[in-house]
């Protein structure tokens, strides 16, 4: 049956077409064959994601009213480990949220970075989905790949109503992130003061400090260099667009030094060098959040099927591509951008993805919108979309 079925008719009658005529290809084509079809995309979703998905909410309910009757899985994971039930939550579907649930979907299921559907409907404030979430048993002390629960993403987004059902049902008001950050710090980002005071008046605490213990006695500020220790020369490299390193030279040392005296002082003068020792290493790494979250996303999506062919830069003379180069005049590829992340290149979060979006771009520039590589960019741009949104990058984007 799968070797002659047209799965594409099955998924665009779940997209648009009728009641009835849903109905009737469940009645024509054996049940079991299509509730665990799959689609051609990278998500690999099954019938009920169509029908969470819907345009219409109303249509959705019913469709999925009946999809789950036949004995639709309301458990099955899709390529990011998520059940119908994360995209009901983020939507804020309140009615398909109860169904799947009532139909046996997991309120603790965690996706690929450890989050829940309860992480969804709080970042987008669906605060009815958080509380059908709750009342079924959703944990709201999960804690995700960055050491986050649900109260983190509520609070971020400044979505008062939500945070204040999390807090109603346990939620751990001061619970720290990896970045010792806890919801309140994110609380005061988001610019809702009413949601700052809230959590105020529940007890909150802003970012938790270190707890070190200082040595007693005279070895309290030992020098631990020795006699005679040969000092380390300080070489200063650049990265270019490519990602590759170099040398400062001697003029361009001189250069920089003239213009950045506050950072070359720590090569030129022996005291500056202490304030190192005690500078907060992890405070630092906190205001950049986009740097590890941009591995991340490089690792998602060079992972992907499809991603192969944006590996490496294009070579125009390997493919016979002699005019690419008079089309492409910035050329980029994955294998650049983590060369780029590796050296630390990026100093934002808009530099980073517009890299990323220039190898989509790119890719529709130069090849017809009907070829093959076009179609697999399409997929694996997709993905970045739902990767930015999921992991947090639009939102640390300027721009």
């Amino acid at each position: 049956m799968q070797g002659t079925y047209d799965r594409s008719r099955w998924f665009e009658l779940l997209k648009h077409g009728s009641i009835e005529e849903i109905r009737a290809e469940l009645e024509l084509v054996p049940k079991a064959f299509l509730l665990s079809l799959t689609d051609n995309s990278q998500s690999r979703h099954t019938c009920i994601f169509f029908a969470v998905q819907s345009e219409n909410v109303t249509r959705g309910n019913k469709i999925l009213e009946i999809l789950l009757n036949e004995g639709a899985d309301a458990n099955y994971k899709d390529a990011l480990l998520q059940t119908a039930l994360f995209y009901s939550c983020r939507y804020g579907h309140n009615e398909q949220a109860q169904m799947l649930v009532e139909a046996g979907a997991d309120p603790n299921q965690r996706d690929t970075y450890g989050q829940t559907a309860l992480y969804y409907a709080s970042r987008e404030g669906q605060a009815s989905t958080v509380k059908i979430l709750l009342a079924n048993r959703a944990d709201p002390n999960i804690v995700d790949n960055l050491g986050q629960t649900a109260l983190f993403y509520s609070s971020r987004e400044g979505k008062l109503e939500a945070t204040k059902m999390l807090v109603e049902y346990g939620a751990s008001i001061n619970h720290a992130d990896k970045t010792r950050n806890t919801p309140l710090s994110w609380a005061k980002k988001s610019g809702n003061n009413e949601l700052v005071e809230f959590l105020k008046s529940k007890g909150a605490v802003d970012r938790l400090g270190k707890n070190k213990k200082e040595p007693e006695g005279p070895q309290k500020k030992k020098d631990t260099k020795k006699k005679g220790e040969k000092k380390q020369q300080c070489v200063l490299m650049i990265v270019d667009e490519k990602g590759d390193k170099r040398p400062l030279s001697k003029d361009e040392m001189a250069e920089f030094e003239r213009k950045y005296p506050d950072i070359a002082k720590y090569w030129k003068d022996t005291n500056a060098a202490d304030e190192l020792d005690n500078m907060d290493l992890e405070a630092l790494e906190a205001k950049k959040p986009w740097d590890k979250l941009g591995k991340k996303l490089l690792n998602t999506l060079w992972r992907a099927n499809q991603a192969w062919v944006f590996h490496e830069p294009v070579d125009p003379i390997k493919l016979n591509l002699p005019d690419y180069f008079e089309v492409i005049k910035h050329p980029m590829d994955f294998g650049t951008i983590k060369k780029k992340l590796n050296s630390n290149f990026y100093s934002n979060t808009d530099e980073l993805l517009k890299d990323f979006e220039l190898v989509f771009s790119n890719c529709k520039l130069y090849n017809p919108p009907e070829s093959d590589v076009v179609t697999m960019c399409n997929q694996i741009l997709a993905l970045y979309q739902s990767q930015i949104h999921q992991l947090g990058l639009d939102a640390l984007r300027y721009s």
